[in-house]
């Protein structure tokens, strides 16, 4: 049976040609990395749960982009609130079991754990994006899981390292692939300011009976972590996922991935300067097998200039 073919808006056919190489895509989602890098090792330097450290964070970041918002003249409108809540709820559960996989676990595990997420957004492209999933995928794909599997058994007699912190992490890197995607597709047609605003909204809100319910209030931070906080909220959480949010229209997910397989090492590297966290040599390995493993499937995949709207599309 055929498939129905449908014709994707001009100025849609327009930005998937205009995406392969944007310079500013590209700088916008290397500094955004750069900042998330960063973020890790602040978190991981506070002295609260994870989860109080996000809501607290969402909490500081909120208002500050809705006044940024404001003040260049926009307005979150319904549509974009409905377009945001399952976006909104994602991102919530994301940060808050990032946060605490960083609490219960290493920089270097967390991130490197977190770094498979291109290697899980070509695995769903299949369906999303009518892409052919070919055996080098698979077995890549395989190949990094395998070097996550090192990385782990590899920190399993350092100091500061609970199973519980590589399974949150997995578990947020999971959920994050979703929100990417989604992320994606609602961009097409919502301004990044309006989008983001409403998506910390919603995350705010959903996330603070969990801080209640497990004990947390917003008096437990100290000076000292309300400092930390404001500076995650501000750079990484807000003008980080700024940039990513924004270059979404101008940089293929496949780039876009690839870039962000930097994150690790740059947080590894921040955690051994200022956190004193070192490497023992499986985890070495298995860092740099997830890696090369997720840079060999993101090379051999590109997404083709579609002139069906993708199944599923809204």
């Amino acid at each position: 049976m055929q498939d129905k073919q449908t014709h994707v808006a001009p100025e849609t056919i327009e930005e998937r040609h205009a995406s392969g190489f944007h310079v500013g895509g590209v700088i916008a989602v290397s500094f955004g990395v750069f900042l998330w890098a960063a973020s890790t090792v602040i978190v991981k330097d506070s002295e609260v749960s994870g989860t109080t450290f996000a809501v607290c964070r969402l909490w500081v970041g909120f208002p500050a982009l809705w006044l940024l918002t404001r003040l260049t003249g926009r307005r979150v409108t319904k549509e974009v609130w409905r377009a945001a809540l399952i976006p909104g709820v994602l991102f919530a559960a994301n940060i808050a079991l990032f946060f605490e996989a960083l609490q219960r676990s290493t920089v270097a595990n967390v991130t490197l754990i977190t770094s498979i997420q291109p290697a899980l957004v070509f695995l769903v492209a299949r369906r999303m994006f009518r892409e052919r999933i070919t055996q080098w995928d698979w077995g890549w794909t395989a190949a990094s899981m395998g070097g996550i599997a090192l990385v782990v058994v590899g920190a399993a007699s350092r100091p500061g390292w609970h199973p519980t912190g590589d399974l949150l992490a997995l578990c947020a890197i999971l959920i994050w692939t979703v929100f990417f995607l989604a992320s994606k597709r609602i961009r097409a047609n919502t301004g990044t300011l309006e989008y983001f605003t409403a998506v910390l909204g919603i995350a705010a809100v959903a996330l603070t009976p969990a801080m209640l319910i497990g004990g947390g209030w917003f008096g437990d931070p100290s000076a000292r972590d309300w400092l930390l906080i404001v500076i995650v909220a501000i750079g990484p959480g807000t003008a980080g996922h700024l940039l990513v949010t924004w270059a979404h229209r101008h940089v293929d997910v496949s780039l876009n991935a690839m870039i962000g397989v930097g994150q690790p090492v740059m947080a590894a590297a921040g955690a051994a300067l200022f956190l004193g966290e070192e490497l023992v040599p499986l985890q070495v390995v298995g860092g740099i097998i997830t890696i090369v493993s997720v840079i060999a499937v993101v090379r051999r995949r590109r997404l083709p200039v579609a002139d069906v709207v993708p199944e599923g599309a809204p």
